[in-house]
């Protein structure tokens, strides 16, 4: 085989890998729009940030280890650093969520300020039409 023909096969090879990447499915399904607002209703979790530092305040176990109770104290630090955890994931979580609405919006938006528009055009033309 000549070097050309090697160099064809290579790039339709090539072409191939890059097409079928391409085409893969998407990692995540995006949610439909009335989800996402339906989403937006929701509370958030920020605003149960104040409990969970109050929980990793070391007061409430520093009077179980000076009550002589330092299992209990080692077991409640233990629950209380995993829900910690659990609550970061879950402010990660809604970090992604609102990504995701926020770029479902900007693609909305050029269709929402068409509508307007649209409206707009409609609203100019009755104030104008003889009565």
């Amino acid at each position: 085989m000549s070097l050309p023909v090697i160099f064809l096969v290579l790039f339709a090879i090539l072409l191939v890998v890059l097409l079928s990447w391409a085409l893969r499915p998407p990692a995540r399904e995006p949610r439909p729009a009335l989800d996402v607002f339906e989403a937006l209703r929701q509370s958030r979790h920020s605003s149960r940030m104040s409990h969970i530092l109050q929980a990793l305040e070391p007061d409430d176990t520093e009077f179980l280890r000076s009550s002589g109770h330092a299992a209990l104290m080692q077991t409640i630090r233990r629950q209380r650093r995993a829900i910690a955890l659990s609550y970061l994931q879950q402010l990660q979580d809604e970090f992604e969520m609102l990504l995701e609405i926020s770029r479902l919006l900007a693609v909305m938006s050029p269709e929402v300020m068409a509508m307007e528009e649209l409206e707009r055009w409609k609203l100019s033309l009755r104030q104008t039409a003889p009565s």
